[in-house]
């Protein structure tokens, strides 16, 4: 089990965030799949996949991509919006 202290703020970015952005759970349990069981990532992935990214959450992925050099969760995240709207022409 994983066990950590973490302080609770009803008004913090990532509180708001959650509110606004109904899929940020799911990408936030991305980066971190050892974390969590299969199945839980899987159906976080079946729910990008139906709902697709926000405005917001695109927003802050859009970026140059030189600033996801390396990463690969940011390309991965797009990737499943653009299949979720029929864009995969990119």
């Amino acid at each position: 089990a994983f066990v950590s202290l973490y302080r609770f703020r009803s008004n913090s970015k990532k509180r708001t965030r959650e509110a606004a952005n109904p899929e940020v759970p799911c990408l936030l349990r991305t980066l971190f799949p050892d974390l969590y069981p299969r199945r839980t990532l899987l159906d976080d992935h079946a729910q990008l996949l139906a709902r697709g990214l926000s405005e917001g959450v695109r927003g802050d992925l859009e970026p140059p991509r030189d600033c996801h050099e390396g990463r690969s969760t940011p390309p991965l995240w797009l990737g499943m919006h653009a299949e979720h709207t029929g864009d995969m022409v990119r």
